[in-house]
């Protein structure tokens, strides 16, 4: 049966094990809570944030996420939610934790940013690739 082309794809589901010796030299598989892994693109349309935003917050360091190959990221869908609620709180948006979103780099070495970086950063990526 084909599927609408804009519909919403079911989140990869991890099952996280432990190994446990059994004793007798053997050993077995003991299965924990399924974990829900989106992509960027699938989290972007669940939540409304842009992708380019989440790499951004990415980058901060302020929500993680695993690179499984060159263009593909895995999110948790808890970190996500965790992060949601958070933003919820009055006083999220601290200037450390909006410098790193805006420098895109992480909270600690936003720290070091002088404010002319900062400006200069918030117009966009450098064309200048010679470094």
């Amino acid at each position: 049966m084909p599927t609408e082309p804009n519909a919403p794809q079911a989140p990869l589901f991890f099952i996280p094990y432990k190994l446990m010796a059994v004793g007798d030299g053997t050993f077995l598989l003991v299965p924990a809570k399924p974990v829900a892994k989106l992509t960027i693109a699938e989290v972007a349309r669940a939540t409304r944030i842009h992708p380019k935003n989440l790499h951004r917050l990415i980058e901060a360091g302020i929500i993680s996420a695993e690179q499984p190959s060159p263009k593909v990221w895995l999110v948790l869908w808890d970190e996500i939610a965790s992060f949601l609620e958070a933003t919820k709180q009055p006083g999220y948006w601290d200037e450390v934790k909006r410098r790193a979103f805006i420098t895109g780099a992480p909270p600690s070495t936003s720290l070091l940013a002088t404010p002319a970086k900062v400006a200069r950063s918030s117009r966009g990526p450098s064309r200048d690739r010679r470094s």
